[in-house]
Parts: structure tokens; sequence; C-alpha cells
């Protein structure tokens, strides 16, 4: 599946002046979102749910593949699901220092 990803100003619960940078895929078989935004066309980003959590996660650019399992290094940043905001997850990176927001429905 495919989500959109989206720069904007987070007002009340929406996303004013939303401008589309990137998205995220989300394959079945994988427990992790693969996003990639267009202003870093070289970087892979990796969207992981923390362990201790439904609603955060934590962004990685370096992924480690073994026969059994996955791991992933280098955190760049975290995400939340807000509550005042119910259609988006908001990203937080370290560089830029920007919030991005992917929308949770996936596009068409």
């Amino acid at each position: 599946m495919k989500h959109d990803v989206f720069v904007g100003n987070h007002v009340g619960q929406k996303l004013d002046c939303a401008l589309h940078i990137g998205y995220a895929l989300k394959y079945e078989n994988l427990k992790y979102y693969i996003l990639k935004l267009w202003p870093f066309p070289n970087v892979t980003y990796y969207l992981s749910m923390n362990r201790d959590s439904s609603d955060k996660f934590t962004v990685f650019t370096k992924k480690i593949e073994t026969e059994t399992s996955v791991h992933f290094q280098n955190p760049v940043g975290y995400a939340v699901l807000r509550g005042d905001l119910k259609e988006y997850l908001e990203i937080n990176l370290r560089l830029p220092k920007q919030k991005v927001y992917m929308s949770i429905y996936p596009s068409n």
C-alpha cells in the first residue's frame, strides 16, 4: 500500500497548505514502512513501530536483514499518531528539523 507524505501547517484537526513531498510503502509481509522523500532522493528511510507502543514509531536510515529477522540502526527521527490529527502520522526528522505528515489512508 502506498501512503502520501506531506509538509504543511497543523491547524486544529486539519493539515493546512499541504504540499506532497513523498510517499511511504507498506507491503503486507513487512512490519515497517519504506519512506521516500523527494527532497532526499538518494536516502531511504524506514519507519518502524516501537515495541512498547501502538502509536509511536522510530525513523531509521539503516536496515540489517538476516535470514530470520530485520534490525534497524541509525535513528534519525520519530513519529506519533496524534489524537488531534486523525488522518496523519506526524513524523519528526532531525535534519532538516521539519515535521512531515504521512496519510494513514492509502492513496489510490
